[in-house]
């Protein structure tokens, strides 16, 4: 009668706690992030700013979503007005449509194809001390290939790194002196996924 007793009080408690070791699972598992939103520190120091949002769409492990940058490359000497010198202030936004092979957003390895519009502006000084500026605006395509951790408990901080490579499809007339047309990017971003 005791092993029985014993069998029953251990079967019950075995039970019980299983139970709620599941459940505590579940309810540990964090929702499903719908929104991803990521920023670039590390080149924020060199003065290039770029940000990103992206939204799951169903889920397949599409996403869509946006991105803005803006940097100035300055190398006047301004002390100096006589000196030769060149600026470029680039400013883009494009849109993204990206696909999380894992048929998760914001998990794992992805590939995407962007297109946007950027704008070029230009600043030259001359050994003469002559100062000329000009602008461009025109399209921008690009593909890219990332991968992304959501980390934590409830996986809300994202940390992204990617490659891709771009191509400026701007109006190269005789008085724009060449702008860089083709290039590749890296990414170490980091974000909240709501």
């Amino acid at each position: 009668m005791r092993a029985l007793v014993l069998a029953v009080v251990v079967s019950t408690l075995t039970l019980g706690i299983g139970h709620r070791a599941t459940a505590q699972a579940v309810a540990a598992t964090p929702a499903s992030s719908r929104n991803l939103i990521t920023v670039q520190p590390l080149i924020a120091v060199a003065g290039v700013f770029s940000g990103d949002y992206e939204r799951a769409v169903g889920s397949s492990g599409l996403t869509l979503g946006a991105n803005v940058s803006h940097w100035n490359l300055d190398l006047f000497d301004h002390a100096d007005a006589t000196s030769v010198g060149y600026g470029l202030t680039y400013s883009s936004a494009e849109a993204k449509l990206r696909y999380y092979v894992s048929e998760q957003a914001f998990h794992g390895l992805s590939f995407g194809v962007t297109a946007g519009g950027v704008q070029l502006h230009q600043k030259f000084r001359d050994f003469d001390g002559h100062a000329d500026r000009m602008s461009s605006a025109g399209a921008k395509l690009g593909a890219e290939l990332d991968y992304t951790w959501l980390l934590g408990r409830r996986q809300q901080f994202a940390i992204a790194l990617g490659v891709g490579g771009k191509r400026v499809l701007v109006h190269n007339s005789d008085d724009f002196y060449d702008p860089v047309t083709r290039y590749i990017t890296s990414r170490v971003a980091i974000g909240w996924a709501f």
